[in-house]
């Protein structure tokens, strides 16, 4: 009699220790089973913005892993890359031939005794000017979003770089791009913030801003950018509306100072 209750106690023992492995193991298997859900919805996540970032700069040859910057914060501008024209080595006119509004304002850039005026009317449709003055190869640049003017050398470490308008916007400011490496520079920082020339920085070089009327007291036999440049632009207009002359901001920026 003991040898059969000692019999169906161990059989009742192993059924126990059955049913517990084998709750042990699925329970083992559904917490494994979540954990690759969740790792795989992360996963879909990551490659999804992973493409959308690809897809922003699909324009551009360029390493994505080398950046300054957060990707996610470069906008669309609205045209893509060179869809807003830059300028190299344009012509120019006899100050005294220009006939448009005094109150014009433009870039007087002096180099090794050369001058040179790059009015705005031009640069507000072109917003780079690749050019070679008083020996020196400059870049004078313009950002009609901000309103940011400046000129940079565009001798990098020896190497002649050209400028073009990337179509893409951070913190409302232009970023330039070079056709030599495709890697983008913020034109207000002065430095390239995406691709292989990541931490470079540019040679800023003085100017003064000015009106035409103010330059026409002080300056004579001035060349002067022509708005001959061999794109179709009415260089008279204003490409973007009241902009200049209300508070809004056609993209965002990450801080708003009150101060001004």
């Amino acid at each position: 009699m003991k040898k059969d209750i000692i019999v169906i106690l161990s059989g009742i023992c192993i059924l126990i220790i059955i049913g517990v492995s084998i709750f042990l193991v699925h329970e083992k298997r559904e917490n494994t089973q979540g954990d690759s859900l969740v790792e795989q919805i992360d996963n879909a996540t990551s490659i999804h913005e992973e493409n959308n970032v690809k897809r922003k700069f699909r324009e551009f040859n360029i390493d994505l892993s080398m950046h300054s910057i957060d990707l996610n914060a470069i906008l669309d501008g609205g045209p893509g890359k060179d869809g807003i024209p830059a300028l190299t080595n344009p012509k120019t006119v006899s100050l005294d031939d220009v006939d448009t509004k005094e109150d014009i304002l433009g870039i007087l850039v002096e180099i090794n005794d050369e001058k040179k005026y790059y009015p705005y009317n031009v640069l507000v449709w072109h917003e780079i000017i690749n050019d070679t003055l008083g020996g020196k190869e400059i870049a004078v640049t313009f950002c009609p979003l901000c309103g940011s003017a400046i000129v940079f050398d565009r001798d990098v470490e020896g190497e002649i770089l050209d400028f073009g308008v990337s179509g893409k916007l951070f913190e409302s400011n232009l970023l330039m791009y070079d056709t030599q490496t495709d890697s983008l520079w913020s034109q207000a920082k002065g430095e390239a913030v995406v691709g292989e020339k990541t931490d470079t920085k540019l040679t800023r070089i003085p100017f003064q801003l000015l009106s035409f009327k103010q330059i026409r007291e002080k300056e004579e036999n001035l060349d002067v950018v022509s708005t001959d440049t061999g794109f179709k632009r009415d260089y008279s207009v204003y490409p973007y509306g009241d902009y200049e002359e209300n508070d809004s901001m056609v993209f965002p920026v990450s801080v708003n100072d009150k101060r001004y």
